[in-house]
């Protein structure tokens, strides 16, 4: 153990770990400090500054439609089509599977063509659901 210990690529190792552990530590320790101090003068400093005695009832909403934009923009620019892909566990087999569904019909597990639909679709729809579970886990 104390070879490994005094060897130089442990060592590097070390450095390494220091050099990006110690920026990260600091990030995750600030970042909720920061986020406090812009809360305060959200719905603090900002009103009383513009001579109300709180924010008003729509005051959040601005924030709202921004931060929707933003989620917008990079759920349709970046890759993965934003997230978890619903329709591919449930076994839809659709080239829209990005997209919501446009017929109440597709919201309906039981009645998926997938599932063989109806009522009869039950014995059907558990083995697909296994074959699912199957295929996300490893």
């Amino acid at each position: 153990m104390r070879d490994i210990l005094r060897s130089p690529g442990y060592r590097k190792v070390l450095v390494v770990s220091a050099v990006i552990g110690v920026p990260v530590s600091l990030i995750a320790f600030w970042f909720p400090v920061g986020l406090h101090e812009l809360e305060h003068i959200l719905w603090t400093d900002l009103p009383e500054a513009l001579g109300r005695d709180g924010p008003p009832w729509r005051w959040p909403l601005p924030l709202l439609m921004v931060s929707g934009v933003v989620i917008g923009l990079v759920a349709s620019r970046l890759p993965g089509a934003g997230g978890h892909v619903w329709r591919v566990r449930a076994g839809y087999n659709s080239s829209r599977s990005c997209c919501p569904p446009s017929s109440p019909a597709e919201w309906d597990p039981w009645s998926s063509p997938a599932s063989g639909g109806g009522k009869d679709g039950t014995a059907a729809q558990a083995a697909q659901a296994e074959g699912a579970e199957r295929a996300i886990r490893p």
